[in-house]
């Protein structure tokens, strides 16, 4: 089986910019609570204050439930329908976003962002086409982030040239962020007019099987293991990969073949761990110039000391029996050697 990605950067991308979105539409609602509904009579200004409170206070059901009513009593108003599109895409709920930010942007074009709220709905739902035709209906003079916004489009269906034109009218009018996703962008570019290429993956079984150890009692821990760290720790330039496991199942360190396959070499390097194993952190806490590894688990965690000739030394680390979940390595205070970080979830006693 081959997976296919298309094009490269675009998904990663595409998540990045919707977090961007989500606080434009936070803006837009403490923007518009300043101010009073001025609407046509029909707007029905009770429902709409009951919602952008329901809103404001994060209450998505109510707000749903009183946008829904706006709708219903004022079905040609753009104001109604956006806001009841932003409600859903507040919880990321795009396919449900879609339709009511597409009537407004019928409905009233003027409207402050509605087609540009249905451009980004579009786009975030891999409809870069339809994106694009959206983000032009937004009425002249087009602002910078729906120029930026026709740009990531453009260049997600391959049209490098047009793309290059509008990421560049994006900077011209001021949006700040252009100038740094421009960059990205001709960083990728294979040559001027050439299409991005696609990224072909082989997926290859592994050499391990993660166990939670599930009995139908549900416990919690069964349900947050298989941590993963990938590290050249024998040094030979090949990234290898660390696998946490559970149920007093040996966690597994794989050692890249060079030929896309791996071997498990846990029990041989001395990184087994058994346990419940969760989270897994890999730094060269030592300075020695090879890739250590910390643990976590559930009341047990463990830190390895790559010794340089394929295995590890454990070394005492304090226990307090709680619940690690994950970990990282930082230097937070310039003396030139890391620290741990360990993130500890709930009080669990089985």
């Amino acid at each position: 089986m081959v997976l296919i990605q298309r094009p490269p950067n675009v998904f990663f991308r595409r998540y990045y910019h919707l977090r961007i979105w989500l606080a434009i539409i936070a803006i837009t609602v403490l923007v518009e609570y300043l101010f009073e509904l001025s609407g046509s009579p029909q707007m029905p200004a009770s429902m709409l204050q009951e919602g952008r409170n329901a809103f404001r206070e994060k209450d998505w059901k109510k707000a749903e439930h009183a946008f829904l009513q706006a709708v219903e009593a004022a079905p040609n108003s753009a104001r109604t329908h956006k806001w009841l599109g932003m409600t859903y895409a507040a919880q990321e709920k795009y396919v449900l976003a879609e339709q009511p930010f597409r009537r407004a942007c019928e409905i009233d074009p003027k409207e402050p962002d509605v087609c540009y709220y249905w451009g980004r709905t579009l786009y975030s739902l891999s409809r870069f086409e339809a994106a694009f035709r959206a983000y032009q209906r937004e009425s002249p003079p087009r602002r910078g982030r729906t120029l930026l916004g026709m740009a990531l489009a453009l260049e997600a269906l391959d049209r490098d040239s047009e793309a290059e034109k509008m990421y560049r009218e994006a900077i011209r009018a001021g949006e700040k962020q252009a100038a740094a996703d421009f960059e990205k962008f001709q960083r990728k570019r294979s040559a001027p007019g050439v299409p991005s290429p696609e990224i072909l993956f082989d997926p290859k079984d592994l050499p391990v099987t993660v166990r939670n150890g599930a009995t139908g009692d549900k416990r919690l821990i069964e349900t947050m293991i298989a941590g993963v760290a990938v590290l050249d720790y024998d040094g030979d330039g090949w990234p290898d990969i660390y696998i946490c496991n559970g149920n007093g199942e040996a966690n597994a360190l794989l050692r890249n073949n060079r030929d896309g396959s791996f071997t498990d070499v846990a029990a041989l390097a001395g990184v087994e761990a058994r346990g419940y194993s969760m989270g897994v952190a890999s730094a060269d806490f030592d300075n020695d110039g090879r890739p250590d590894l910390f643990v976590t688990g559930v009341q047990t965690n463990h830190l390895f000391r790559n010794r340089g000739d394929g295995t590890f030394q454990e070394l005492p680390f304090p226990q307090d029996g709680k619940w690690a979940v994950a970990a990282a390595w930082l230097e937070y205070d310039n003396d030139r050697l890391l620290e741990l970080f360990v993130v500890r979830y709930v009080e669990w006693d089985k």
